[in-house]
């Protein structure tokens, strides 16, 4: 892993590379073509998260196409966070296009921490998958709000591009701000986004967040549930469901949806702050999670859900004891 710190030009990238003793050498300068002393390019992750000069990262994104595509064994990633407060302008639209030609990008972990994820940022996404096929582990972080159904439903088509993904972790976590005093986040947006991920057949690892989303309710989690048994091979799987308009019913949903994947090793769900979720179904849930012999790793998190009780606790004693393989 590669962590690119704040750097005025291509220079001090050099400097960066030589000093972290890589083996490939690469002189961009100029428009001198790149020279490589290794037959294996050595880095397999870039991350640009503390990168806050928009030049320099688009020359370091103009540099990456010029890795010589035999010369790299395993995908490539990139982690990439846009300072906060910007805009989606020009000089992030040529990141996107340069990121197109980086041979075998593998990994990308995008971080909208601006002004939410709009339409035009998911436009220059789409672009980029589409030409893009070799992603197959994908994150994007956008947790600012302001994602209406119009929105939901183009980021529903940017990820049915991705035919490859394997792994997939989606925060739309909603945090108000004064830029977004209200999560527009609804039931028709989230059923539509979920429904068009049913594409993506050789997922294995999915990670939803909708964490403070007031707007969904039990129609969302339906939804989420009838997808994931479209995926019988599933290993891990963690979803962050809180809204208070969830009920029993949303449990209920997803205990159905888990009696599908009998493969899963990873188990995380956790239904945030409630009044409504209670002792009637959570010990259901616990049930089902007792029957899959696969699984090795268990989070639940009720914590904020006053109507869980005894009932409840003495249920998730009973499931620790039938997992002591964990």
């Amino acid at each position: 892993v590669l962590q690119i710190s704040e750097a005025p030009n291509c220079a001090s990238l050099l400097k960066v590379m030589l000093r972290a003793r890589l083996r490939g050498v690469l002189t961009v300068l100029k428009g001198v073509e790149p020279l490589w002393k290794r037959k294996q390019w050595p880095v397999k992750h870039f991350d640009l998260s503390y990168v806050k000069n928009e030049d320099f990262i688009q020359e370091f994104t103009r540099i990456l196409p010029h890795i010589p595509k035999e010369e790299v064994r395993t995908s490539i990633g990139l982690i990439w966070k846009p300072a906060y407060g910007t805009e989606w302008n020009d000089e992030c639209e040529d990141v996107i296009e340069q990121l197109s030609n980086v041979p075998l990008l593998g990994q990308l972990l995008i971080d909208i921490n601006m002004k939410g994820l709009t339409i035009k940022t998911l436009r220059s996404l789409y672009q980029l998958f589409c030409s893009t096929k070799t992603i197959t582990h994908l994150t994007l972080n956008s947790y600012k709000g302001g994602l209406d159904e119009e929105t939901l439903s183009y980021l529903g088509k940017v990820l049915s591009s991705c035919w490859l993904l394997d792994n997939l972790c989606l925060d739309l976590t909603c945090r108000q701000s004064i830029h977004y005093p209200e999560a527009k986040i609804s039931d028709s947006g989230v059923t539509n986004l979920v429904e068009s991920l049913t594409s993506l057949t050789l997922l294995s690892s999915l990670d939803l967040r909708f964490y403070n989303c007031d707007g969904i309710s039990d129609d969302s989690v339906e939804a989420i549930a009838q997808v994931l048994q479209t995926w019988p091979d599933l290993r891990r799987l963690r979803l962050d469901l809180g809204s208070p308009k969830m009920t029993d019913a949303s449990v209920l949903s997803l205990s159905r949806a888990l009696r599908s994947l009998s493969r899963l090793k990873e188990i995380e769900i956790a239904m945030g702050t409630n009044n409504h979720i209670s002792d009637e179904a959570v010990p259901e849930l616990i049930s089902t999670i007792t029957r899959i012999p696969s699984l090795k790793v268990l989070a639940l998190r009720f914590g904020g859900c006053s109507c869980v009780g005894d009932k409840s606790i003495l249920a998730i004693a009973v499931l620790l004891l039938s997992l002591i393989h964990i």
